[in-house]
């Protein structure tokens, strides 16, 4: 066992997240951009942007926006729309004996609905876990 530390960063929305497709169409059509039907970001994206923007999700997180080893697990209705916790597969700085691997390479998270996060009702949590 080993304790996590915690940063305040900027993160974002990964790619996988159940509401990236309608958000990125909503921000694309205020830029004058039309997304019809199925598409594929990496036609928007660099492949230098679509790698850092999947990145800014991987890791140790509270809140934030979670990261997906294969899919989110939650519908477009879902009441889970606040991920609580995520606990990374983390490969250390190199310590031999200081990594958490779950699965192949997965990730663990925990998510809330927010209103219940406000009012401190910890009794219905989503628990996902996915790995490659």
């Amino acid at each position: 066992e080993f304790g996590v530390s915690f940063e305040k960063e900027l993160v974002s929305m990964n790619p996988d997240d159940v509401k990236f497709d309608g958000i990125f169409r909503e921000i694309a059509g205020e830029q004058g951009v039309s997304v019809s039907g199925n598409f594929m970001l990496a036609d928007f994206l660099t492949e230098e942007e679509w790698e850092a923007l999947a990145k800014r999700t991987e890791g140790h997180m509270l809140l934030g926006y979670p990261t997906f080893t294969q899919e989110d697990p939650r519908g477009e209705d879902s009441v889970y729309d606040t991920l609580l916790f995520q606990l990374d597969s983390d490969y250390g700085t190199g310590d031999v004996g200081r990594e958490i691997l779950w699965g192949d390479a997965g990730v663990g998270a925990f998510f809330i609905n927010r209103e219940d996060l406000m009012n401190l009702r910890f009794d219905r949590i989503l628990y996902n876990w996915d790995c490659c």
